[in-house]
């Protein structure tokens, strides 16, 4: 339901650029259902290589992510700096 409120909320952006992040608590990224709207909706996984570098010590998996639409992805990254909090950064860069 949240997600639906967030992807509702960006229909009505007039902006060109819009990016969604955060702790989705989801593993499985473009491949999971619960994605599926976001991808409909534009959206693209900005760091491009979630599901392959876990985002949280605790969990071990990806579950932060970054979804950008209207902008060309550069590069994006997570960097494993422990003690902070019990996610690690995810960071992307682009360009609309």
């Amino acid at each position: 339901n949240q997600l639906e409120e967030v992807l509702v909320h960006t229909l009505g952006a007039r902006s060109r650029g819009l990016v969604v992040a955060g702790d989705f608590n989801n593993s499985a990224g473009g491949q999971s259902p619960f994605f599926w709207p976001m991808g409909a909706a534009g959206f693209v996984d900005a760091v491009g290589r979630h599901g392959l570098v876990p985002t949280s010590p605790r969990h071990g998996h990806t579950i932060d992510w970054i979804f950008a639409r209207g902008a060309r992805r550069l590069r994006g990254d997570v960097h494993a700096i422990e003690g902070a909090s019990d996610h690690y950064p995810v960071v992307a860069t682009w360009e609309g």
